[in-house]
């Protein structure tokens, strides 16, 4: 052994070494924390077409499948060449043929958030099972249609949903 390593110098070096692990451990623990906190909190957007004469509603609505909230930054609607912002009513010139007093719309508020399990009706109606209303007029309404959507997490991760309802095969 060189005669400059004494007890004491193995034992200084031995602790930095043991002390630049435990740095590395904590950063590393940090890393994961901070991924599973963002993950514990992501949203997922989902849109759902409910045209079954079973259900209570039919029409479109948005629910938030995640388990954060779904902070929505954007939402655009398309149909034949026209596009127009979920935040304004002038998509309701999208669809002529549910221009009646059966149909209830609604705006996605841009800025606005979903919650966790919540969902948000774009447009509605129960009148299906008084007979007032024909499924098939909500299914040729909606043929064609896309809506793209962006939002954000509570970490400011972005996200985007699109989807095109094509006619049932």
């Amino acid at each position: 052994m060189p005669y400059w390593m004494t007890p004491e110098i193995i034992i200084a070096i031995s602790s930095i070494f043991i002390a630049l692990l435990a740095l590395a451990a904590t950063i590393w623990q940090g890393k994961m924390t901070k991924k599973h906190n963002k993950l514990s909190v992501k949203p997922i957007l989902n849109c759902r077409v409910e045209i079954s004469k079973h259900c209570e509603k039919i029409g479109v609505h948005f629910t938030n499948d995640g388990i954060g909230p779904a902070i929505i930054t954007s939402a655009k609607i398309s149909k034949n060449d026209q596009e127009f912002s979920l935040g304004d009513y002038r998509y309701l010139g999208l669809f002529p043929e549910l221009m009646n007093e059966h149909f209830h719309f609604t705006l996605l508020g841009i800025p606005g958030s979903l919650l966790p399990s919540e969902s948000q009706w774009l447009f509605s109606t129960s009148e299906h099972k008084k007979g007032l209303v024909e499924i098939n007029d909500l299914t040729s309404a909606l043929n064609g249609v896309s809506f793209e959507i962006k939002y954000e997490s509570i970490y400011e991760d972005k996200f985007s949903f699109s989807r095109k309802i094509e006619p049932p095969q």
